[in-house]
């Protein structure tokens, strides 16, 4: 988040504009005429406003002024590399036209051309020592370079030296939240969200706040994430953050209620009918959930996460012909998803298709080793194959990664048993019991991104 500037230093500017305007014959008609520009701009008439200092320019080139709002104008339209060119233009006529360097500095950040950014705006700086608005903007272009110290320095700054401008207190607080939410330092972050929130509730505000609150398992997530969305009801992430916390916190109800809302305000979009049915699916309600991701799919056939959601909710309704159709046209959409290696490795093993098993599986713990589930099931296989070393090693992982799973201390066991190890094996069987039971957890329906 960074700030434009404020149009009272280009309307100052107007009391010297017509004694530049060299070859007009009425100086006083190119002020009004640029004031005229200046207004339309404020009142969100730009095409109008880009006209008006288009004919001014081709008849007094040499004025800075134009060029300057011209770049504002292609910053609103989203046209920074324009706008850096206009810029670059009005800081050529005028070396020491702060306004200008400050504008080009966010037309460069608006391009992640930070480094540049950060030397317009400090020539901005010294030009104008006092300029809140700068040190914001320099501020912004140290986050993009990864300076948090700097950054924060620069936010502290402004809000020195403006503390009862609204505008820059805003931007400053936002972003200082979201510098502390990044490193780390959750406690800080939620201070400066709710003082930005504290100057004007906005989506941005409460969707970091409630990103702030999940980082700490703080049940106030949900209610921050429900009001980001209902002053900004298309922002997709924070609908995902909603349903995993909603999960997580096993709010079953809750979430098929606030996911059906969902689907009652955008019924042409797929991701609504998608997390209500990954809601239903949570609950166990599996028919249900059926019915809501073959509606996101009737609406957008594109999604390798609705054919993994359709495979399995599939494959808990025991249809396992149907689960395996929608888990392979899934990992045609993205072969690189774990999740669905490891399901339909799954389905596999229960036909006891151990050469497709071991295929998926196998692709399953080489896409996320960190996954215990897969190496249990990789270790179940080569149970069954009787390739004992092969299972130790794979139950041993899982193990490793999730020490109280209990199913994996049985079967480990269970090797050690065939091996001829009874001592260990009477270990792991003790190990089963006293840490944890002989279920594996199931797979979620919402793929990770």
């Amino acid at each position: 988040m960074v700030l434009t500037g404020c149009l009272t230093c280009l309307l100052v500017t107007l009391h010297g504009l017509a004694s530049i305007a060299a070859g007009r014959n009425d100086e006083n008609a190119v002020q009004e005429e640029y004031a005229k520009a200046v207004e339309h701009f404020q009142e969100g008439q730009i095409e109008l406003a880009e006209q008006e200092l288009s004919d001014i320019l081709k008849t007094a080139p040499q004025l800075p002024e134009p060029y300057v709002l011209l770049g504002k104008i292609y910053e609103a339209k989203s046209q920074p590399g324009k706008a850096e060119e206009m810029l670059r233009q009005a800081v050529r006529l005028k070396p020491d036209f702060a306004e200008a360097y400050d504008s080009l500095g966010v037309a460069l950040l608006a391009q992640n051309k930070n480094r540049e950014a950060a030397d317009a705006i400090l020539a901005a700086i010294r030009l104008r020592p006092d300029h809140a608005l700068a040190y914001v903007n320099l501020a912004s272009a140290y986050l993009g370079l990864d300076k948090a110290s700097e950054a924060e320095k620069e936010f502290r700054k402004a809000l020195e030296l403006a503390p009862e401008d609204k505008n820059v207190a805003l931007v400053a607080n936002y972003n200082l939240g979201l510098l502390h939410y990044r490193l780390g330092q959750y406690r800080e972050a939620q201070i400066e969200l709710s003082r930005a929130l504290a100057l004007q509730p906005s989506p941005q505000s409460y969707c970091l706040l409630g990103e702030v609150y999940v980082a700490q398992n703080d049940l106030r997530a949900i209610e921050t994430l429900e009001r980001c969305l209902d002053l900004d009801p298309e922002r997709e992430a924070s609908w995902e953050d909603l349903s995993r916390e909603l999960a997580k916190r096993k709010a079953f109800d809750h979430s098929i209620q606030t996911f059906q809302n969902y689907v009652k305000q955008f019924p042409e979009n797929p991701h609504a009918w998608l997390l209500l049915g990954e809601a239903y699916y949570n609950k166990s309600s599996f028919t249900e959930a059926l019915e809501q991701f073959q509606k996101a799919l009737a609406l957008d056939q594109s999604v390798a996460r609705t054919y993994y959601s359709l495979g399995l909710t599939y494959k808990a309704l025991g249809r396992v012909e149907e689960a395996k159709t929608n888990f392979q046209q899934a990992l045609r959409l993205n072969p690189e998803s774990a999740l669905t290696n490891y399901n339909l490795g799954d389905l596999y093993l229960t036909q006891k298709n151990f050469p497709k098993a071991t295929l998926f599986l196998t692709q399953a713990v080489k896409l996320n080793p960190g996954e215990p589930d897969s190496h249990f099931k990789l270790g179940q296989l080569y149970t069954l194959q009787k390739r004992y070393s092969e299972a130790t090693a794979e139950l041993r992982k899982a193990i490793q990664l999730r020490p109280d799973y209990g199913q994996a201390h049985y079967l480990l066991g269970r090797c050690y048993a065939a091996e001829g190890k009874p001592e260990l094996a009477q270990a792991e069987y003790r190990a089963s019991r006293v840490r944890g039971t002989n279920r594996t957890e199931t797979a979620p329906a919402t793929v990770p991104r």
